[in-house]
């Protein structure tokens, strides 16, 4: 199996690989899939992706839905990633809004809460 460039991001962004892989495939796809389909077109195990769907979900990254019959789907939420690149920014901006306070009184400090305004105006981008 090899990796996409979106999995090995996400993964960068605190996702386990599997998740990682599991959200990228099914956004790329970008329509429900089963746990089969996920299984054959990861090369993961289908156990390994249920704890992965599990996380993703109570993320709100996935959503577990029914077709007919009893197959169950699952499908990327519409801003799954999105959510995710904004969890990291707002992560970061917090990690160095303690930074330049520790610094305050250095030049380093000072770097620091442009940096820190800066990730503040992209988050509101993002909105």
């Amino acid at each position: 199996m090899s990796l996409d460039y979106l999995a090995i991001v996400l993964s960068k962004f605190g996702l386990p690989l599997v998740a990682a892989v599991a959200i990228s495939k099914l956004v790329k796809e970008s329509r429900p899939m089963t746990l089969t389909e996920l299984s054959r077109a990861t090369g993961y195990a289908k156990s390994h992706l249920s704890i992965a769907l599990r996380l993703l979900e109570e993320k709100s990254m996935v959503m577990r839905i029914k077709s007919k019959g009893r197959r169950v789907l699952f499908v990327a939420s519409r801003n799954a990633v999105l959510k995710l690149v904004k969890e990291y920014i707002i992560e970061l901006k917090n990690e160095i809004t303690y930074l330049s306070s520790e610094f305050s009184s250095q030049p380093l400090g000072k770097k620091l809460m442009c940096f820190e305004e800066e990730l503040e105006r992209l988050l509101e981008i993002l909105e």
